[in-house]
């Protein structure tokens, strides 16, 4: 029975390490959305995207973190940056849930149900998750992963610092130099001495 479990806990624990890292390109797949098939990072070429992962569909925590990343929206797209989703539910069940809220149609949701693309990503804890912890990865128009972050299934995300984020990569690889732990959009970055 060890055993059994010992090798479970490595397979798991190897797919795990394969996530992709920051300076790797995304990783392919042909996925499912709300808005229909697409092939992902390709359909995003030439944007800016937060991939973001949520255990559960209409939950009080993934339905509070939703309405605070549509409340955004407008500041994620003055950077050219698309907000996309992924959960184990289906398209139905995603369109239902959006249909639910009255922003919905603004935000884009992957059904990932069979858990390759979540696996791929490492947006399941390998031993304690059976659905998606709360993981996001900021991806440039190249397809090249620039940030990312994990975070357990009970604590919500705070989306501010992930705009943050994204401003301060854009304001460096345009400017140069680098941001500090208090910068904010629209400041300059700070030059090496």
């Amino acid at each position: 029975m060890k055993k059994c479990f010992f090798v479970f806990v490595l397979g798991c624990l190897s797919a795990f390490a394969n996530i992709p890292v920051i300076g790797e390109k995304a990783s392919h797949f042909s996925v499912e959305t709300t808005k229909g098939k697409v092939d992902f990072p390709e359909h995003y070429a030439g944007k800016w995207m937060v991939l973001f992962s949520y255990p559960s569909a209409f939950t009080p925590l993934c339905t509070e973190e939703m309405k605070k990343v549509h409340s955004m929206i407008d500041n994620f797209e003055s950077l050219q940056a698309e907000l996309v989703g992924l959960s184990i539910f289906s398209v139905e069940d995603h369109k239902k849930w959006l249909e639910s809220m009255p922003y919905g149609k603004k935000i884009t949701l992957i059904s990932d149900s069979e858990k390759k693309m979540g696996l791929q990503y490492g947006m399941f804890h390998p031993i304690t998750e059976p659905k998606t912890i709360r993981s996001v990865y900021i991806i440039d128009p190249k397809g090249v992963i620039r940030a990312m972050w994990f975070y357990p299934s009970k604590t919500g995300r705070n989306f501010d610092e992930i705009l943050r984020v994204l401003a301060s990569i854009q304001a460096t690889d345009r400017e140069g130099g680098y941001t500090g732990p208090l910068w904010k959009e629209g400041e300059k970055p700070a030059r090496l001495p």
